[in-house]
């Protein structure tokens, strides 16, 4: 542990790229932030908490909104039989609930798409939560799997996975929303390379497949 405050890391050098950025920046953590069957989720957990000060899991109200960032890392799938399944235990999923119960229109964040979660986890399930709020919710906003992905059509509300950022300056999303709508509006959809890596237009745009309707 000390030694991440002794040397320069990756947690650094991410802070320090966001910090230059001129808009509120809230990180959600994924697999590889932590060391499956190594170390505890608990390193982690301390280690994000002092380099940049959030918790496993948190949430944020804005203009009539809430984004809720999850954790996948934390439930009974955190072992290395199950690397790539991610879980939230109850405790997380209770208090997911009781974010949802306050009823504002939510954007939810995690690592894991959807269909890479654990389906059964007792009591309480992501999907089970997800089809119950699935008026309330906006958008589920996944990552992993480097492509950018629109499952909204699939069994999955609103479920968008992004691509990782580091292929193309411009790969981001742009959303518009309003407490009083029903939906909320991804204005750069159709620049976006549905089912590849990068932003369309860019320099490898031959390797954009057409977007989704």
């Amino acid at each position: 542990y000390d030694w991440y405050f002794e040397h320069t890391s990756r947690f650094d050098v991410a802070k320090q790229a966001f910090d230059r950025i001129d808009i509120p920046v809230h990180v959600v953590t994924g697999n590889h932030d932590y060391r499956t069957g190594v170390l505890p989720q608990s390193f982690t957990h301390d280690l994000i908490a002092a380099k940049w000060e959030v918790e496993p899991y948190y949430s944020i109200e804005h203009k009539g909104h809430l984004f809720v960032v999850l954790n996948c890392q934390i439930g009974p799938t955190y072992n290395e039989t199950y690397v790539h399944t991610g879980s939230f235990g109850q405790e997380q999923l209770q208090w997911f609930a009781n974010e949802l119960e306050r009823g504002l229109p939510t954007f939810v964040f995690m690592h894991y798409p959807l269909f890479l979660v654990s389906q059964d986890e007792g009591a309480l399930t992501m999907p089970g939560l997800i089809q119950q709020h699935r008026q309330q919710i906006r958008m589920v906003v996944t990552g992993h799997l480097h492509h950018w992905w629109d499952f909204s059509d699939s069994v999955w509300p609103n479920n968008l996975t992004i691509a990782a950022t580091r292929f193309d300056g411009r790969n981001h999303l742009l959303v518009e929303a309003d407490p009083s709508a029903t939906e909320a509006t991804i204005v750069n959809h159709d620049d976006i390379c549905w089912q590849g890596m990068l932003y369309r237009n860019s320099e490898a745009d031959e390797n954009c497949l057409p977007a989704i309707p």
